[in-house]
């Protein structure tokens, strides 16, 4: 189970923005978007998702493949911008066919010819849940050795499903998860299933790549893998991913808008020639208040934080700064920060700190080092005064979960710890991601340098 071959196989086109074919040739998208923000968007969720799962199967391959169908250049641009913060291997590549039928075709045959166990077909118009990818690789793996018989997973429990026509479908109810799962015979040209139905089904697919665009395409196709051969669909309930798309797939049950506005994206900004420093997190406490920056006070200081009380230049989240360009400053510094980030988030975030650092640049990181107050749990002394700082005393409690008259204060989560660092981990990061790292213990902190490629 830890050591999984996935393939993504993503349909992208920036261009086409409703479905003749459902005579939709007026509507708009519930979420009044255009289709290019909705592909940045979803394809962000969907590279999201797939590096949480890779942190929590970290023995198994991850490969995200993009195929896409002309679309317009600033959407390859958000396109690029999304892969380069994957965890995993990822490839565009540039269709040189024309429309949907012909794309489906091309991705099916990609994961025909690529894929080895667990191939998923997916859009650019599915906005994902963070654990979407995990849960479903985890309950497809499970239900298929309940049943003997690999299973096919939908991410999205589609609101149509539900409509007259449809309810007399009869489904069984499982739990995987921490949700339930209902069998279901109807799915979109997406999903997730094992690479052997699509070799053993292939005429199914091979249909469905060739079937005018019209409303029974995927019944009279893909559908009867589970309608007449005996395989089994399960679908989340609530969705783990929701279709972009126009009223007759909003899903008012779930808060579509949560998950959107995950990933707004402010103006893009613009590059500086002076030479700057970016203080990540900096909590509204200037350069000159940090140790570990004597080398860098004569620098131009730029500020960013999440927390708009400390007026920062930059007002984001460290995890979503896409509309920084690349090469922004001279180097990043960030003291006590990354330490509230997801840690399956943490290769990724170092990948974006290096991308918008000059060439020769670098981003030095100052975090607690947990393996400085080893003894003290083993000896069960949480509660201990490890040493004073300017937010008051700190004990070995604080340094794992996050300051508590900090959090108590504040009254925001983001003031919590949400993973820890010693020099192993670091190392290994290091390994894995190719990061050049220079790695210092420093008491009860580790002061880490990452270079950027000259």
């Amino acid at each position: 189970m830890n050591n999984l071959n996935i393939l993504v196989v993503l349909q992208t086109h920036s261009k086409g923005d409703s479905q003749h074919y459902l005579g939709y040739h007026h509507d708009e998208r519930f979420c009044k978007a255009s289709k290019e923000e909705v592909q940045r968007r979803c394809t962000r969720s969907l590279v999201d998702t797939m590096n949480y799962a890779k942190e929590l199967l970290p023995n198994s391959t991850f490969k995200l493949v993009v195929l896409d169908d002309h679309s317009d250049d600033s959407a390859i641009a958000n396109l690029k911008s999304n892969l380069n913060i994957a965890t995993f291997e990822t490839e565009l590549i540039h269709l040189d066919t024309y429309g949907i039928m012909p794309s489906i075709m091309q991705c099916y045959e990609y994961g025909k010819e690529h894929g080895s166990e667990i191939v998923y077909f997916a859009q650019d118009d599915y906005l994902y849940d963070t654990p979407a990818m995990y849960d479903m690789v985890m309950t497809m793996i499970q239900t298929s050795s309940h049943l003997g018989k690999f299973t096919s997973i939908f991410p999205y429990n589609d609101p149509y499903k539900y409509t007259p026509e449809n309810v007399a479908v009869q489904s069984h109810i499982i739990r995987s998860q921490k949700r339930h799962w209902r069998t279901q015979i109807m799915t979109a040209s997406c999903f997730m299933t094992h690479h052997s139905v699509i070799t053993e089904n292939w005429d199914l697919f091979h249909a469905m790549g060739n079937h005018a665009v019209d409303k029974h395409m995927e019944d009279k196709t893909i559908n009867q893998l589970f309608r007449t051969r005996g395989y089994h669909l399960f679908v989340p309930i609530p969705s783990l991913a929701l279709h972009m798309q126009y009223e007759s797939e909003l899903d008012e049950l779930m808060n579509w808008r949560e998950w959107w506005d995950r990933y707004n994206r402010p103006e893009p900004l613009t590059a500086t020639t002076d030479k700057t420093l970016l203080n990540v997190g900096f909590g509204g406490h200037p350069l000159k208040d940090f140790s570990h920056t004597s080398d860098l006070l004569s620098l131009r200081e730029i500020t960013l934080d999440i927390d708009n009380r400390h007026n920062p230049d930059i007002l984001a989240d460290v995890t979503a700064i896409s509309h920084i360009p690349d090469n922004f400053v001279d180097c990043v510094y960030t003291s006590h920060m990354i330490e509230h980030i997801d840690y399956f988030k943490v290769p990724s975030l170092l990948k974006e700190l290096l991308r918008v650092t000059k060439p020769g640049g670098f981003v030095r990181i100052i975090t607690p080092n947990l393996q400085s107050i080893a003894a003290r749990i083993v000896d069960g002394d949480l509660l201990g005064v490890v040493y004073d700082s300017n937010g008051g005393p700190i004990s070995a409690i604080d340094m794992i979960y996050g300051h508590r008259h900090s959090v108590h204060r504040s009254g925001v989560d983001f003031m919590r710890h949400r993973t820890g660092f010693t020099r192993k981990v670091f190392e290994s990061l290091a390994t894995e991601h190719g990061f050049n790292m220079d790695i210092q213990e420093d008491g009860h902190d580790l002061v880490v340098n990452i270079t950027s490629s000259a």
